[in-house]
């Protein structure tokens, strides 16, 4: 158990554990542009922490694809597939923040509104698989991020309750699932990027910093 009576770690990835804002930033556009059609940042950021079958849900009626959501996920899946692992790197801290969190017998989770197949691979390329006592991916809900199933699911992994564990976000949509499950909440990212959640723990400008209070 960690020196402040944290029990449970619970990281997103995009974002927080993963740099991987760019390369998703990038699919999106080559999503579309491979429908004929044209994104804008301002589209983009509006789905951050969504799972990909609600952004595809999403950008289906903004855009009116005519093809069905599961063949959209299809291809938004595969043109993550093809980038992220080796591209998305992780941020400063993250390998310290996690052999932290294992040497000190914290429970750590990867919530993730990827599919399993995105994360796993990535912690595994990247050897970080080994710090993870699990990952909740998309497969693993019926509700994603903001509804807090996704935190719950965790919780429940674990065996904890909220009070005891911790989370680090760094969307709005993520944070707020987070809180709604009772996790004290912490916004991770430089100041001029975060959002400001009502109900955060507070905020942090690197993942490093988290390690004081495990």
């Amino acid at each position: 158990m960690g020196q402040s009576g944290v029990k449970g770690l619970f990281l997103d990835l995009d974002g927080t554990l993963a740099d991987s804002m760019p390369v998703m930033r990038q699919v999106y556009f080559d999503f579309l542009a491979r429908l004929d059609r044209q994104g804008s940042d301002a589209d983009f950021d509006s789905v951050v922490g969504y799972t990909l079958l609600d952004t595809v849900k999403l950008l289906k009626q903004r855009h009116s694809l005519p093809q069905p959501p599961l063949s959209l996920l299809a291809l938004y899946n595969d043109l993550v597939e093809e980038v992220y692992i080796t591209h998305a790197r992780p941020f400063a801290g993250a390998a310290e923040l996690l052999s932290a969190a294992r040497g000190r017998g914290v429970f750590t989770a990867v919530v993730t509104s990827a599919t399993r197949r995105v994360p796993e691979l990535w912690l595994e390329h990247h050897h970080l698989d080994h710090l993870i006592s699990t990952v909740v991916a998309a497969e693993d809900v019926v509700r994603g991020k903001p509804d807090p199933e996704p935190y719950q699911r965790a919780l429940d992994l674990a065996g904890l309750i909220g009070p005891q564990a911790l989370a680090a976000e760094d969307s709005a949509t993520g944070a707020r699932a987070a809180i709604a499950a009772g996790i004290p909440t912490y916004l991770v990212g430089p100041p001029d990027l975060r959002p400001e959640v009502p109900g955060a723990a507070g905020a942090v400008p690197s993942l490093a910093e988290l390690i004081a209070l495990l």
